[in-house]
């Protein structure tokens, strides 16, 4: 029970203060004495006044109070919705120039302006060649093995290019200057300081 007069006085705080910011003060004073005037004695109204003169300065108060804090908020809302776009702290920002790659036959370089006819790069792989034709990618000849006995496939008996880590898995020999932990591991069958050499 006292939690719906609860919300009955609530909402009716919510239409007094509705009726006195967007009503005349002459239709307020008119409306709270016809709701002070009720045959059955139930209380309407959340809001008494004792003049017109008092009802006057109490809604002109609430009028500025309302139209002061939703300006705020307006100003708020727009500030966050425009700010990221004035003071962006992170904003990205692009070369202004272009290159037009002709050939690969020239060494590394850098460049910071428009460039037609480029023919350096930035970096490459001792297995890749860079020439005026193009790049292409050097890879070792292809071996044929043949495995055709139990103990080919036993322990760490494998092709030419292929070893086993141990646990049974056959791997492809590394390159020069891969990471490894023995000679066996490499193509070259020598690992010096973790790298194949």
């Amino acid at each position: 029970m006292q939690e719906k007069k609860k919300i009955k006085m609530l909402s009716s705080w919510f239409v007094d203060h509705f009726h006195l910011i967007f009503k005349s003060a002459a239709d307020n004073h008119l409306r709270i004495q016809n709701a002070l005037k009720n045959p059955d004695g139930t209380f309407q109204l959340t809001l008494r006044f004792k003049s017109y003169s008092e009802l006057k300065k109490y809604q002109k108060k609430i009028r500025t109070i309302s139209v002061s804090l939703s300006s705020a908020v307006a100003m708020v809302a727009v500030a966050f919705i425009v700010a990221p776009y004035i003071m962006n702290p992170s904003r990205s920002s692009a070369a202004s120039f272009q290159w037009t790659q002709n050939s690969w036959a020239a060494g590394a370089g850098a460049e910071s302006a428009t460039k037609t006819g480029w023919t350096k790069y930035a970096s490459k792989d001792e297995n890749i060649t860079a020439a005026e034709a193009g790049i292409s990618l050097t890879l070792p000849t292809p071996q044929s093995v043949a495995e055709n006995a139990d103990a080919d496939f036993t322990g760490a008996q494998t092709g030419d290019g292929f070893y086993t880590n141990g646990s049974g898995q056959l791997l492809l020999k590394k390159p020069t200057g891969a990471t490894c932990g023995v000679g066996g591991e490499c193509a070259s069958g020598t690992c010096t300081s973790t790298l194949c050499t």
